[in-house]
């Protein structure tokens, strides 16, 4: 009996639902589209880009005994941009950022053909006087998004980006009137991973080397200093960050973990340092349970994903989901992870061979 096989049955005592799909080119963004579904982007090296709207296996979104163990392809598309980053707003819509040019696009099922995605709206989004000086369009692009439709159904893209040398861009988009209606520069202040709205009014951020918690009230004027909390020790080159209602989270490159109250985030109230395999910034991902703000999901640094409880000192891990490093050759790194919504102890992985996981770990 060799390794794969070993793991096949001990997952059988570890997972209570695994799930396993290989895509057609590696998983280099997702995004979860309501509870039933994944955007799903992808990119070969011969620059095929492909966009997919996979539903989830049915067997356990429906509850179903006999229902279907395979993720399935509802949409799909060959877009003709690379993207930086994938938002779901409503009606079952995606965002796309352009990687090469600071432009939104719009895109979603097609009415006629509802196995196509097609593109239904773009928007070239003008960057800050200061942007202006970049050289190149991409130095312009967006890298970060995030999403807010308030009761009244106003909609807004909250949208962040870097220029050289090291100068952070926020801007607000209302999505009716396709147009930015608040802006402002961060002066020598990078931002790194995602950025959040914390309530119609507040946006909480991550920057610099140092792995800052700005908090910027965009009810102040343009050029309005945000709160900057405290930092870390030491310097990285790059942060994670995640956001609820109650905690505010950063991981660095380096496997400094720091967690802050979202009511009290002058100074964090947990920080240790987490193990780590191997330094990687480019696909480091930090996560926070929906139904456990104290169960934390990382990955970038580590061949698998880790669920760690934060409720002691130092954190105890209490699944490590080591699928992907297990399918095939040890080279197949994890390119993120997500929880799901509205189902305890759900999560969707995907690797650099575009092996795309749902498992679901027993407690």
């Amino acid at each position: 009996m060799d390794d794969d096989d070993d793991w096949l049955i001990s997952s059988l005592e570890r997972y209570e639902q695994l799930f396993m799909y290989d895509l057609s080119t590696p998983v280099h963004l997702m995004y979860l589209a309501s509870d039933k579904g994944v955007w799903v982007y992808g990119q070969t090296l011969a620059n095929k880009r492909e966009l997919s709207l996979l539903t989830l296996p049915t067997k356990i979104t429906n509850k179903e005994i006999t229902g279907g163990r395979d993720f399935k392809i509802s949409a799909g598309a060959v877009i003709p941009f690379s993207i930086n980053c994938i938002q779901e707003m409503s009606n079952q819509q995606a965002v796309l950022c352009n990687a090469d040019k600071r432009s939104l696009h719009w895109w979603r099922e097609d009415e006629r053909s509802p196995d196509l995605l097609v593109e239904i709206a773009s928007s070239i989004v003008p960057p800050l006087p200061h942007h202006k000086e970049c050289e190149t369009a991409r130095s312009q692009c967006i890298t970060h998004i995030d999403y807010w439709k308030s009761e009244s159904n106003d909609q807004h893209l909250l949208l962040g980006s870097n220029s050289p040398p090291d100068d952070g861009h926020v801007q607000i988009y209302d999505v009716v009137s396709h147009s930015v209606s608040w802006e402002t520069v961060l002066d020598k202040t990078k931002l790194h991973d995602a950025l959040y709205f914390g309530s119609p009014h507040q946006i909480v951020l991550c920057s610099g080397n140092y792995g800052e918690i700005l908090v910027v009230d965009t009810r102040e004027p343009f050029s309005a200093t945000p709160t900057r909390c405290s930092m870390d020790a030491e310097t990285h080159d790059d942060y994670a960050l995640s956001c609820t209602s109650n905690i505010i989270g950063t991981l660095s490159d380096a496997g400094s973990l720091r967690l802050y109250d979202s009511r009290s985030y002058e100074k964090p109230f947990y920080c240790c340092t987490m193990p780590t395999t191997f330094h990687s910034s480019q696909y480091l991902t930090l996560t926070i349970s929906p139904y456990n703000d104290r169960l934390l999901g990382y990955s970038g640094l580590h061949p698998g994903i880790i669920i760690y409880d934060t409720t002691s000192m130092p954190p105890k891990a209490i699944f490590t989901h080591d699928g992907h490093e297990k399918e095939g050759a040890e080279s197949v790194k994890v390119h993120g992870h997500i929880w799901h919504q509205s189902i305890p102890r759900l999560l969707i992985s995907a690797g650099s061979d575009g092996g795309l996981h749902m498992w679901q770990y027993n407690e």
